[in-house]
Formats: structure tokens, sequence, C-alpha cells
């Protein structure tokens, strides 16, 4: 699939004249500050990792008892023995957190004291030594990050492919000293939960098995959460209750919660009631989780616009449409820029072509001359979104049965950038041509394609080698080249992003093309398991079932 809005890890980038830069993830509702005090004392730390565990696992309950133990020793009247169990403590390291957390308000001050000391040196050390590199590069130093840098770091965790950072983001609930900080990490993972059904039950399990006894209120959001999506009707009391807590928190003191974490719980408890059916109840619900707090100042627009888009990638589009739409009329900014692409993207996938060339239109075309003109300095840069308008105009006249405006829009789409693909790609398959015409579609995809391999070596992070291996494969895939460089492409992009619904669906078009319908199909309905709300995506899984279908009906009539 052609990504029409490229994004990066960070987010969206908009073009320089519009103020355009990275987005950044941090949640700087508060101005908050705090000192890092950690007497880093070196005691056999080589068989942390080892003996260190998230989850209580095989032989857990040996290690609680073993664990209690310890902390009982810690208040001996023995000096030895109260160093040597420190010093094991140390050595268990993260199985033992849970126990020595609750130690820390023991009533003998000396096993208090000592177990405060522990749990600061546990939460110093936040990799592990199965951690995958992406992830240790991440945490190398985070402890020492003020709190805009670990925010951006929790952000990267979540964005990283096929869950990978779901132990670490756990472990950032469970052990981070910042209260608002772990409760962000807890709002993430929900935010990044996947959308497919075995993804979903593989990401649940994972949750159950790193967050440990939950002792700390996001990972008792987390655990809730689970049985939430599970047992939707057992556990939807429990979560009102945690919300409802939670919102008083945020009312009484701001400092260690906000507004946008709060709506990220009450849109959960919204689907859970639409889930049961009560939707009159969810509608409610959803409502209040759209008025918790205004958008007319850019951070709260940046959280309006991440809440639209985790809506959107669990398939609630009513509420991901009404999110957007509230960041694009909240003023002019990046984040209203972003609403309004995202927004139209979104509605073309839905098959609502005409009304997402409507939301681009308001986008170049506004009413307000002043934004006009920014509008008309950043034309250059802005071609392309003036060639998805056009797309979207076309692909809605096509449904139409429209032949001829369907193909003045393309026109008017490739006249504003000539290397806009799935323009490109229709205008390659349009049926009729005239061999000047055929010829002059042909050289602009050899154009295109050179201009991509160019994009494929130029190509330094793994994100963005996976986004140009993929165009290159699109491209390719539904029109003609190196099918096999395509089909390679095509692998490489979809094993740097397993949980890619896009990229998987890339591979089926290549195998589509090849006449290898079968394996179409297989990939097809992997990138409808990863993307289960892409309403492309089921469409082409159609057609290539039923193409499959008839090749398979043909050969039949052969045989014998």
């Amino acid at each position: 699939m052609a990504m029409g809005y490229r994004e990066t890890v960070t987010g969206v980038s908009v073009p320089e004249e519009l103020g355009g830069c990275p987005w950044n993830p941090v949640m700087a509702e508060i101005a908050m500050r705090y000192l890092i005090v950690i007497l880093l004392v070196l005691v056999t730390t080589s068989g942390w990792a080892s003996a260190s565990s998230e989850s209580v696992g095989a032989g857990g309950k040996h290690i609680q008892d073993r664990v209690a133990q310890l902390i009982e020793k810690l208040g001996d009247d023995e000096y030895r023995v109260r160093e040597q169990a420190q010093e094991e403590l140390a050595r268990i390291g993260f199985a033992a957190y849970d126990q020595l957390l609750a130690a820390t308000k023991h009533e003998d001050l000396e096993i208090a004291s000592r177990a405060r000391y522990l749990v600061r040196l546990i939460r110093y050390e936040w990799t592990r030594a199965d951690d995958p590199e992406p992830v240790r590069e991440l945490l190398e130093d985070y402890e020492f990050q003020d709190f805009g840098q670990k925010a951006v770091r929790i952000e990267k965790l979540a964005y990283l492919p096929d869950g990978m950072g779901v132990p670490a983001l756990c472990r950032v609930v469970r052990f981070e000293q910042s209260e608002l900080l772990a409760k962000y990490a807890a709002t993430r993972l929900i935010n990044r939960e996947p959308p497919g059904e075995v993804a979903r039950a593989e990401w649940l399990k994972s949750l159950r098995e790193h967050l440990g006894q939950g002792n700390t209120t996001a990972a008792r959001w987390l655990l809730t959460y689970v049985r939430l999506r599970e047992k939707p009707e057992a556990a939807l009391a429990e979560w009102r209750e945690l919300v409802a807590a939670e919102h008083e928190v945020m009312e009484r003191t701001p400092n260690l919660s906000s507004p946008s974490i709060v709506a990220a719980l009450v849109y959960r408890q919204a689907a859970a009631e639409a889930a049961l059916g009560r939707r009159d109840e969810a509608e409610r619900t959803a409502e209040k989780a759209r008025t918790l707090y205004p958008a007319d100042r850019e951070l709260q627009q940046q959280a309006h616009l991440e809440t639209a888009m985790a809506l959107q990638r669990q398939g609630w589009f009513a509420w991901a449409a009404a999110e957007y739409e509230l960041v694009s009329e909240s003023g002019w900014s990046k984040y209203a820029f972003s609403a309004r692409s995202r927004y139209a993207e979104m509605l073309h996938d839905q098959g609502q072509h005409l009304k997402g060339a409507e939301v681009l239109k308001k986008l170049l075309q506004p009413e307000d001359a002043r934004l006009r003109r920014i509008i008309d300095s950043a034309r250059e840069s802005l071609r392309p979104l003036h060639a998805r308008m056009n797309y979207f105009h076309a692909c809605h006249w096509k449904d139409q049965g429209n032949t001829e405006e369907y193909r003045q829009y393309l026109d008017k789409a490739l006249e504003a950038d000539p290397n806009e693909l799935d323009t490109l790609i229709a205008c390659y398959q349009l049926p009729d041509q005239t061999p000047e015409y055929r010829n002059k579609m042909v050289a602009a995809v050899r154009r295109a394609t050179e201009a991509l391999q160019k994009e494929v070596e130029a190509a330094e992070s793994p994100m963005d080698q996976a986004s140009a291996y993929n165009q290159y494969a699109w491209l390719v895939g539904n029109t003609e080249g190196d099918t096999d460089l395509a089909l390679k492409y095509a692998h490489r992009a979809v094993e740097l992003v397993p949980d890619s619904g896009a990229y998987l669906d890339t591979l089926a078009h290549v195998y589509y093309g090849r006449g290898d319908y079968a394996k179409a199909v297989e990939y097809q309905e992997q990138a409808a398991q990863a993307d289960p709300h892409s309403g492309l995506i089921r469409s082409k899984l159609e057609l290539f079932r039923k193409t499959l279908e008839a090749q398979q009906q043909e050969q039949e009539k052969k045989e014998p």
C-alpha cells in the first residue's frame, strides 16, 4: 500500500513554511522537574539480568518466599546479616521490586530505609540482557534524562514494530519514579494496542507477563484493562471506578495526571460499552472524553490529534473523525494541518473519497486571506497534497462510473505531482490507451522507479529503509519493472516492520502482479489481520480471492 501521507516513528512531517517540525510527543502540560539522586554501589551486578524477572513465572513462589525472608533480615540486629540480605536482594533485582516497594512503608525504620535504597538501585538498571538492540538504545541512560526526554523515549518505545517495546514500557509503568510518566507510558501502551485479534491476544498476554503484581496506579490500570478487553461485562464496573478516581486526581492534584491521560481512559470505557451493545451510553461517554479539555493551544491540539490516530487504529472511525475535526477547526497550527491530511486519508480508505477531497480542499484553499497567503507561499512543498486531493476526486468519479471525470482528475493529480504513486498506477492501468499515452505512462513510471531506487540507497534508519522498500515495491508491483527486485524489497519492508498492514498489502500486490494469486491471498489475509479496519485492504482481499477462485476453476476444467 502506498502511504499517501508519510509518517515517521516520531510523528508527522509538516512543510517548513507551515511551521513544520517533528512531532514532539511530550505531554508538557505540567512544568515538572525533579532531582533523581541514586548512590550507585557496584554489588555484583553481573548477575542481575539472569536473576531478575519482570514476572513471577516458574518458581515464582519460591522467589517470593526468599525475598520476604531477606526483607525481614534487612532489620536484623547484626550489621553483617543486614548487608548480606541487601546484597542478595540487589542481585535478585526486578523480581524483588514489588515486595521491596511494599517494604518501603514497613514499621521497622531500618527495613523501610534499606528497602527505599534498593528500590532506587533497581530502578537504575533499566535494560535486560534479552532486550532487542533498539530497546537497549532507547533505555540507555534513561534514568538520568529529564522529564521531556524520558517522554520522548517512552513514545519511541511505543512505536517500535511488532510490540518490541512492550516489555520495556511495562518496566517504565512499574518502576518509573514519576507517577505522571508511568501513567503516560500506560496510555502509550493502550493507544498502541494492535487491532488484529491474534496480535491483540499476544499483546494482552505480554502485558500480563511483564506487569508483575501491579502495585502502582498505572500498572493496576493495565491489568484491569487486560480483563476489560477479555471480559468487558465483568471488568467494566472496575474500569469505571479507576476512570472516576483518575478524574478526581486530575482535578485535585493536576501534577499527577492530565486531561489527555484521563481522556484515553474514558475512551476505553466508551469502547467497552459499545462492545456490550450499549451504543447510546458509549456515545455519551465518548462525548465526555472529547470535551474534557479544549483544543485552543498547540499542546492540546497535539493530544487530540494523537487520540484521533489511536481511535482510527482501533476502527472507531466516528470518534476519530470528531477528534480530527476538533483539531482541524481549532485554529491554524502544524497539528491542525496534520489532522486534516490524516482525516482525509482515513475517509479515502473507508471509501468516502469525495469527503476526503473536500477535507483537503479546506486545507489547501482556506477562506481566510492570511492563511491563503501562507498556503500560496508553500505551494511547491504542498504539491503532493494537491495531487492527493485530485486523486480522491478521481476515485469518487470512478465509483460513479464517470470515466471522463475520472481521467480528468487523474491528469490534474499528475500535473500537481508527477510522482504521486497511486495516480501513476491508476493512469498506467487505464483501459483503451492510445500508443502515445501508453508510452508517456511507461516513461513516467520508469522515472519514478529510478527516483525511488535512489531513496532506497539513501535511506539510513530501519524505518526509512522500510518506507523506501515499500514505495518501490508498490509502484513496480502494480505497474512494470524489475518485479524480482520489487518482491525482494517488499519482503524486506515486512521483515523490518512485521506488524504493518500496509507493507503486507504491498507484498500481496507484488505477488498478484506476478500472477501468484495463492501467495497474494495469503499475504493479503495477513494484511487484513494486521489492519482489520482498512477498507482498501478488505476490498483487495475480496478481489484476490475471486481471482484465485477463477484460476482454480479454470485449472479444474483443463484437468482430465
